[in-house]
């Protein structure tokens, strides 16, 4: 049994697929036809490792031209031959006026050989080398992992077409004929980025469809599934039976999906609609809320990954991917920035016997926004000061005590990072700690 996922063709560059055409020889445009690997498996191949391939319509016939005259009542010999292929079923040849049979070679084989002559109504007639020959067969066996090349030869008598005497050849032509190739593209996502913003303190996000940076959401999209970039450019056709496929044909729905990120903070759903107006469905979110599960999703249409912050959690910056669980697919789906530059501060202390102070410096021509966040060792609990949180002034140097920015309890010292709403090129900061008992210093450029 072929698998149930069909789709065909991975198109080499500058190649030509068509369902409905065949494989030209007598011109110059190349018809390469790809089988997908994903419509067979290794269960799929005969004992040889050759699999077996059907057309659909007339894609695997093969056209050319006779290429040197047959007078009438004689015969010529027209030979095919496969490279890494079998014919899997009985050849046939045919053209106008042409009369061919089989002379040898052809089903289970990996060339065959016609005698042709030319008949009209019974009546002998001359072959021009300019009549078309077609060559067609219903199904061939190829080997998967190169590609089948077809090669006519016409011969003037049937030893030289057997023996292939060198030398003796009266027209000839050859092109890449079959092959395999996978179809997707392993992409269904579309990659966005949700900003929070620091005048909010990290609660709502930019608007991005208004340039006002005052007009935010508490709702917004972090990125989308949308499978219909799965497949690639091109017409792709089944192993089994030859028919074209459809995007739909790549991927499975309904299926669960699990997305993975942070999970912290707001309410996550999966919704229908870009800007999250759907009622949208809830996932579940694994004990550490690092893994949001959408069960039986339907896929086949873009869904969003939505999250809700009416609540005015702290948004967390990160990135978020997402696993079509039974295609076993995975692509990054979309992040959640800062409209900040940020600086780090490895050491912040309030110990009584030092005074720290933090010096941040606008050089740009607005004010900008700024706030600090911490991250301490276990038992040590930072809480926010006053001056946590604030504006820098357009040009102008914000000068900030360390005891105004953060209080600590369980141990006097922490870390934080600073957001400022700044391009980080008009945007320095230092912080400088005085040893009170010996009046010593220590300062750090920070940016």
């Amino acid at each position: 049994m072929l698998n149930k996922k069909i789709l065909a063709v991975a198109i080499a560059a500058g190649f030509t697929m068509n369902a409905n055409a065949a494989i030209t020889l007598s011109d110059t445009t190349a018809d390469l036809v790809t089988y997908a690997t994903e419509t067979y498996s290794a269960t799929d191949l005969n004992a040889d490792g050759l699999l077996p391939v059907s057309q659909g319509g007339t894609e695997l016939d093969v056209i050319t031209n006779l290429g040197f005259t047959i007078a009438a009542g004689t015969s010529k010999y027209v030979r095919f031959d496969l490279s890494a292929g079998e014919f899997d079923s009985v050849p046939a040849l045919t053209g106008t006026n042409v009369v061919a049979s089989v002379s040898t070679g052809g089903d289970g084989e990996d060339f065959v050989i016609f005698e042709v002559t030319g008949d009209n109504a019974g009546t002998p007639v001359e072959l021009q080398s300019s009549v078309v020959l077609t060559m067609s067969a219903a199904d061939y066996l190829i080997d998967p992992a190169t590609t089948t090349t077809v090669t006519y030869t016409l011969y003037e008598t049937a030893a030289n077409a057997v023996n292939q005497t060198a030398g003796t050849a009266l027209s000839t032509a050859s092109e890449a004929a079959i092959s395999t190739g996978s179809a997707s593209t392993g992409t269904f996502t579309v990659a966005d980025t949700a900003v929070a913003t620091v005048a909010s303190e990290f609660t709502v996000f930019d608007d991005p469809a208004s340039a006002d940076p005052a007009d935010t959401l508490a709702e917004i999209a972090v990125g989308a599934i949308d499978t219909s970039k799965l497949i690639k450019t091109g017409t792709f056709l089944n192993a089994g039976t030859g028919a074209a496929v459809v995007v739909g044909d790549l991927y499975t729905t309904p299926q669960d999906v699990n997305f993975a990120g942070d999970f912290t903070f707001g309410d996550w759903t999966t919704d229908t609609a870009a800007d999250c107006s759907n009622a949208g469905t809830a996932v579940a979110l694994s004990s550490d809320k690092t893994v949001a599960t959408a069960a039986n999703l339907a896929v086949g249409v873009p869904v969003y990954l939505c999250v809700d912050n009416t609540d005015e959690d702290t948004v967390k910056k990160g990135s978020y991917s997402v696993t079509l669980v039974d295609d076993k697919l995975t692509n990054t789906l979309g992040k959640i920035a800062y409209n900040t530059t940020s600086v780090e501060v490895p050491y912040i202390t309030t110990y009584a016997d030092y005074n720290q102070r933090f010096y941040l410096i606008n050089n740009g021509v607005v004010d900008s926004q700024y706030s600090f966040t911490f991250t301490s060792e276990d038992g040590v609990t930072a809480t926010p000061g006053a001056m946590a949180s604030g504006v820098i002034p357009a040009g102008e140097v914000l000068s900030l005590k360390a005891s105004d920015v953060v209080t600590l309890s369980g141990k006097t010292r922490t870390s934080a990072v600073i957001e400022v709403e700044a391009e980080d090129d008009d945007f320095s900061a230092a912080t400088q700690t005085v040893n009170l008992s010996n009046a010593g210093t220590d300062t750090t450029v920070l940016n």
